[in-house]
């Protein structure tokens, strides 16, 4: 991605996107890219989007509660898929609202960062942590889907809401 300006992502000869390395990486078209652009990729997990007062959230499989942009709002109820880039994912501080309780599966340490694995419920995400996380695989966390940062994606045809 660093080698234009603009590039396009393209998938069985159809292109999926054009656009800046960065507009592709923060607002991918569709699951397509969102997986194909970035290392580790963007997280797609099934939810449901519904309100909660005025404010979308979307609902894990589990039934845990994520907050989600209020661009979401007039989109929902519905049920979508979920994107979160794995550094858009940390761990929560004790109490805060959003949270995620979560199993870690699997640690990375790849020098000046850690890449964690994590369950939750039947589906599994990626976050990508700083080295000097204290956290041990089997340790059940909470995490916080930064909300600014998600992306929902329509689950019959993986494009962008």
């Amino acid at each position: 991605m660093g080698l234009g300006d603009r590039i396009a992502v393209m998938k069985a000869g159809s292109v999926r996107q054009i656009g800046t390395p960065q507009e592709i990486y923060d607002e991918p078209a569709d699951t397509f890219v969102a997986g194909f652009v970035g290392s580790p990729p963007m997280n797609i997990l099934p939810a449901e989007l519904l309100l909660m007062g005025d404010r979308p959230h979307a609902r894990l499989g589990e039934g845990t509660l994520v907050a989600v942009d209020q661009v979401y709002a007039k989109s929902a109820p519905r049920p979508v898929k979920l994107g979160a880039r794995p550094e858009s994912i940390r761990l929560a501080v004790p109490g805060e609202p959003s949270a995620v309780t979560a199993t870690v599966d699997l640690i990375e340490l790849t020098g000046p960062e850690k890449i964690v694995s994590a369950t939750l419920g039947p589906d599994r995400f990626t976050a990508r942590l700083d080295a000097n996380t204290r956290l041990a695989k089997g340790d059940v966390r909470q995490f916080v889907f930064e909300s600014s940062a998600v992306r929902l994606f329509d689950p019959a045809t993986g494009v962008a809401l």
